[in-house]
């Protein structure tokens, strides 16, 4: 802003004429062709950053999709072998109290085959 006001004011002082205003006109000029350059660079750039981001958001997105598509198909067999497991430790408790059962009754059996043959010996 200051070097507009100087501009101006040197402009305003030459009275249009003279050496001095169109050498100001000039460099005006050619500042004011810079200055439209420049905001037509920045436009571009802005451009560009926002393609770059949109293309790298996009690349981001597949990676994340990708990764929670494995996830889920990890979680599904997890949870297929989990269900496995359970089964199986279910059919293994059954088994268990059979034999348990089993044993019991056995244990009673040979508690009372015990207890017969004390009595034969005490007699």
């Amino acid at each position: 802003m200051r070097m507009k006001s100087k501009y101006q004011s040197d402009l305003e002082n030459s009275k249009g004429g003279g050496d001095i205003a169109d050498e100001l006109r000039k460099e005006i000029h050619s500042l004011r062709i810079r200055v439209e350059q420049l905001e037509s660079e920045l436009e571009g750039k802005n451009t560009e950053i926002k393609m770059l981001m949109s293309s790298n958001k996009h690349a981001e997105i597949q990676a994340l999709q990708k990764e929670n598509h494995e996830l889920q198909s990890s979680i599904k067999l997890a949870q297929a072998e989990l269900e496995i497991a359970l089964s199986a430790h279910e059919s293994q408790k059954q088994v268990m109290m059979t034999l348990n059962t089993q044993l019991a009754a056995r244990i009673h059996e040979l508690a009372t085959i015990h207890d017969e043959m004390s009595t034969a010996i005490q007699t």
